[in-house]
This record gives structure tokens, sequence and C-alpha cells, in this order.
């Protein structure tokens, strides 16, 4: 079994949603730090759903490719 890169992409995907919502939530901000907090922790989180979107959209072969055995099948496409 092989390991697929997508799956690692969704893992750290997911670490980045929760680091987000940790600094969003649960963090003791410093004072006057407030709005960096908030900057990292949305983007913590934008990045965390467009990894885990990517790693669903994710096809495993190219499709640019035809890869078909039959060399009859691609005359139609000449």
């Amino acid at each position: 079994m092989q390991f697929e890169i997508k799956y690692l992409i969704s893992i750290l995907s997911a670490i980045l949603i929760f680091g987000g919502l940790y600094f969003k939530f649960l963090y003791d901000v410093p004072d006057g730090a407030d709005i960096t907090n908030m900057w990292v922790s949305w983007f913590l989180i934008i990045f965390g759903v467009i990894g885990i979107t990517v790693s669903a959209l994710w096809k495993k072969r190219n499709p640019l490719e035809v890869d078909s055995g039959d060399d009859a099948a691609l005359d139609g496409l000449r």
C-alpha cells in the first residue's frame, strides 16, 4: 500500500484549521496583538480549508495523457 500525498495534505490542512481555531478562541493574546492574532488565525483556517478542498479534488492520473492499451481506439483521435 502506497501512501498518497493527498492524505498528507489533508492531515496538514486539518492541523492548520485546528491551529487557527486555537489562536482564535483559546490563545491568551498579549495586549496590542489582537489584530495580528485575528489575521493569523483567519489565514490558518482559510489555508486549511483550501488544502482540504485541493486534496478532495486531486486526481491520481493525468487527464492530459491518453493511456489506452488499444491502439485502434486512438485511430479515431488522429
